[in-house]
């Protein structure tokens, strides 16, 4: 194999991992905003533009790294 090839293999599983985290951050942000808030877990909920800050960081390194491999 070519360093070309590995690097562009390397780099799509980057963009699938990153991908995957930021839907698994947003599910998780859209599944706390659907409890009632009288039955929410007050510590779980603190901070849910941290959900925010990691989906679209997450996003944006999958997509950087999809335009990468694509451009390789």
């Amino acid at each position: 194999m070519e360093l070309r090839e590995i690097l562009r293999a390397l780099l799509w599983i980057v963009a699938a991992s990153s991908f995957g985290l930021s839907v698994l951050s947003f599910f998780s942000l859209f599944k706390m905003k659907s409890v009632p808030k009288k039955k929410r877990n007050l510590m779980e909920y603190q901070k849910p533009q941290q959900y925010i800050s990691l989906g679209a960081g997450a996003m944006a390194i999958a997509v950087v790294a999809g335009l990468i491999a694509l451009w390789i």
